[in-house]
């Protein structure tokens, strides 16, 4: 994918959270059910994370979700949203939020035993700038540390794709895209259109592995299905 592309991608999902933050935010208050086999699985090894970096926090639900089970985590939560971020910080006090762009700076001096990227992988395009991110999130690990990662598979949930537009509509050609991306609408609205991309099974543990990450665990979970998104823990 090229540069341009990705750019009126990726300022399309900017633009959409910014025109649907509160409305979005209240669609995702409940946890995934995945969820807690992540912290099942913490459990048995046992492993008790002591802080965690959120990338790609939204409204801040998973570090809430987390700190049920160990509340004294330390939590940082990073987006690109600033009104998501906002909404995060109501309701995760003692928490530090930072506004950044994930694709271009993720530079910290700091190190994470438990990273997490949830629900963002999907809206990075490109698959090189996926690789990219997920390398970049794994330097933030302790030598112990786990990372999380959710994987979306649109083709569980045919109801979503009939929500699908031409990318034509933003002004770019189908060839320029790769397979699995798309161009969605929320609530059926054209005004609020995302891109987001679809993963296979075989293509989130390759993405992992690129980066030189150890798969320890996999799973799916989410949806009604209950296979909507494919969960990866592993580790350096």
């Amino acid at each position: 994918m090229n540069a341009n592309t990705r750019k009126v991608l990726l300022d399309l999902n900017k633009k959409f959270y910014i025109d649907t933050a509160d409305d979005f935010s209240k669609s995702r208050g409940i946890p995934w059910a995945g969820w807690q086999r992540v912290i099942e699985y913490f459990k048995d090894l046992p492993f008790d994370p002591k802080a965690l970096i959120d990338l790609g926090c939204g409204n801040g639900r998973f570090i809430e979700y987390v700190r049920k089970y160990y509340p004294d985590l330390t939590a940082t939560g990073v987006d690109s949203s600033k009104q998501l971020l906002k909404i995060a910080e109501e309701k995760n006090p003692n928490t530090e939020f930072l506004q950044k762009d994930l694709t271009l700076d993720l530079k910290l001096n700091k190190k994470f035993d438990f990273v997490a990227l949830i629900a963002v992988l999907h809206h990075i395009p490109g698959s090189e700038k996926r690789a990219e991110l997920i390398t970049k999130s794994a330097q933030l690990l302790t030598n112990k540390g786990k990372m999380l990662a959710t994987f979306w598979n649109l083709d569980t949930q045919p109801e979503l794709l009939d929500r699908r537009l031409p990318f034509s509509t933003v002004g770019i050609k189908e060839e320029e895209c790769e397979t699995g991306d798309y161009l969605l609408t929320w609530n059926n609205d054209e005004k609020l259109v995302r891109y987001v991309h679809s993963f296979t099974q075989e293509e989130a543990e390759q993405l992992m592995t690129q980066a030189e990450l150890k798969i320890e665990k996999t799973y799916k979970a989410d949806g009604r299905s209950g296979d909507s998104n494919y969960y990866i823990i592993a580790s350096v």
